[in-house]
């Protein structure tokens, strides 16, 4: 039984860097916007963007609609069918 604990956390540890290595060579690589040099440079081009600004409202506010709706539909359902 040892060696299927064993196993289990090798497999563990190998999904848990299939997921978290991209994620942190996307955040790194996101960093060098200048060649050599860590910055949030980039961030703050992207933020400080009208169109970006505009276009992440939109999207936050869909995401609040659709939660409300989603939420107005479920709950009376789930009272309907007990």
């Amino acid at each position: 039984m040892k060696s299927g604990k064993f196993w289990a956390w090798v497999v563990f540890a190998i999904g848990t860097a299939y997921f978290f290595i991209p994620l942190l060579a996307t955040f790194e690589f996101s960093m060098r916007m200048r060649r050599g040099v860590h910055s949030f440079d980039a961030y703050q081009v992207v933020l400080g963007d009208p169109r970006f600004q505009a276009t992440f409202l939109y999207s936050v506010v869909a995401a609040i609609c659709t939660i409300i709706l989603g939420v107005l539909i479920v709950v009376p359902a789930a009272y309907w069918i007990r």
